[in-house]
């Protein structure tokens, strides 16, 4: 899914670059945000399914919306701050020794 956010975002900064070119230019932006589209769509589908929660992807795709910010990598950061916070999610739930470190007590004699 990072190979396809990566080639989304890379299209789009394409179009961002292209944009200035007569004709051509407007078709390659089109083109761009079309594609972009399906494959939020396709990888917000295997996020769904798979049970992890939508929330930092989702604030990389509204940055996407944005014109000229939208050459940044927002869809691709977003899926990588989706996949850790998932990750790191899982680590703490099933290993209990992320808990505080608590202090020793003094031996009493």
């Amino acid at each position: 899914m990072l190979i396809l956010a990566l080639s989304a975002d890379a299209a789009e900064a394409l179009a961002a670059w292209a944009m200035f070119l007569p004709y051509f230019g407007q078709m390659v932006v089109i083109a761009a945000w079309i594609y972009g589209l399906s494959i939020s769509g396709i990888i917000a589908f295997w996020l769904y399914f798979k049970g992890i929660k939508l929330g930092s992807f989702a604030i990389g795709n509204i940055i996407e919306f944005i014109p000229i910010i939208n050459s940044l990598p927002g869809r691709t950061g977003g899926i990588i701050a989706t996949i850790i916070k998932s990750n790191l999610l899982a680590v703490s739930l099933s290993n209990p020794s992320h808990e505080a470190i608590k202090k020793p007590a003094l031996a009493q004699n």
